[in-house]
């Protein structure tokens, strides 16, 4: 029977009460966070499947605990969240700031430890990365060799560090570029790769361009291109490693995103964009070279980007992490990696500290 990886996930809960015995949950933060992003309370309660009486009736006891109202509600007015409202989300973002990493690094070693009490199940690991045609085949090749079952999930970059952080996977991967292009990435991800226990391995560099059709019949050959008028583009969603080193690129040549036809049609993975542009609904998209092959579509290399992966030292040193880490250098891995144009795999991935791996300050 196929066993699905073991996962421990340590989370702390909210109870908030008064000397009068009044009291409240995580709720609270929840209907502010509604009011703050909606500005009404009648669009606040819809977003949260509540009814505006609900709603209201919360509110009022929230203002009966803490003693003063959390929002300004006024009729025909609409609703802002008080400087009471403010503070107690800021002391919550504070709080989760201090706890997150060390519930994370928690969670990490609880779950090697009741893997470690089922030895008969082959080791296995779960994997949020940004989207990749490597990492699926590597993920595919461990699944069918049987030394170490993968559950793999594709996000965007910065989703991917999120999940890692909160403890939802045992490694993360994500991908930067090799030159400057690639400071402002590493600025927003170190923010997530912040314990002193987490490591990361390059596993590959790849190259990422634009994507456009089989013959390049606009004549595309730069980022100053895609603000040319008729060319329409089609970009990847926001947070992933992909968008952010595009609007790298964009800034670099001095192209304003909104005047780029197209750069609101956002597709999840490498795979879509390119689909995107083989079907003809844009003229380019920016993507890995290896998602033009099997459409036949031409490609205009742009950069060349690090893949890693990231985690804590406990998973890549447990059998699943090492496991994962000598199939990533094996032959038969290297075989794959030949078949996909644009990648290089590491014959060796071995385990760096961030400030080893980025070149940036802990």
């Amino acid at each position: 029977m196929h066993r699905l990886p073991i996962r421990v996930r340590l989370s702390c809960d909210w109870a908030i009460a008064n000397s009068a015995g009044a009291h409240c949950d995580a709720g609270v933060f929840l209907a502010l966070e509604a009011i703050r992003d909606a500005g009404s309370l009648q669009q606040a309660a819809r977003a949260m499947g509540l009814s505006y009486r609900h709603l209201w009736g919360r509110m009022r006891e929230y203002t009966e605990l803490f003693g003063a109202p959390l929002a300004k509600l006024e009729k025909g007015r609409g609703a802002q969240l008080t400087a009471l409202g403010e503070g107690l989300l800021r002391a919550r973002e504070a709080a989760a700031a201090l706890l997150d990493a060390r519930l994370a690094a928690a969670s990490a070693t609880a779950t090697e430890a009741l893997r470690a009490l089922t030895p008969e199940a082959r080791p296995s690991m779960g994997i949020a990365a940004s989207h990749d045609c490597l990492i699926a085949r590597l993920r595919d090749l461990a699944n069918e060799t049987g030394g170490v079952s993968i559950e793999l999930r594709f996000c965007g970059s910065l989703d991917a560090l999120a999940a890692l952080a909160r403890g939802e996977c045992d490694l993360a991967g994500f991908h930067v570029a090799s030159s400057e292009l690639g400071s402002d990435a590493r600025l927003r991800f170190r923010r997530l790769l912040r314990p002193a226990s987490y490591r990361l391995v390059e596993l590959m560099t790849r190259s990422q361009g634009l994507i456009v059709a089989r013959g390049n019949p606009e004549r595309i050959r730069a980022i100053g291109d895609l603000a040319r008028p008729g060319i329409v583009f089609v970009n990847r969603q926001e947070g992933s490693g992909t968008r952010i080193l595009l609007d790298s690129l964009l800034q670099a040549a001095g192209v304003a995103p909104e005047s780029v036809a197209g750069y609101a049609h956002e597709e999840f993975t490498h795979d879509a964009v390119a689909a995107t542009v083989a079907s003809g609904l844009a003229a380019a998209g920016f993507g890995i070279r290896a998602a033009t092959a099997p459409l036949g579509l031409g490609f205009v290399p742009i950069v060349e980007e690090r893949y890693f992966l990231a985690g804590h030292a406990s998973a890549f040193d447990g059998p699943a992490g090492r496991e994962l880490l000598r199939l990533a250098g094996s032959a038969a891995a290297r075989r794959i990696a030949a078949g996909l144009p644009g990648y290089v795999l590491r014959r060796r991935p071995r385990m760096a500290t961030v400030r080893e791996a980025l070149g940036v300050p802990r």
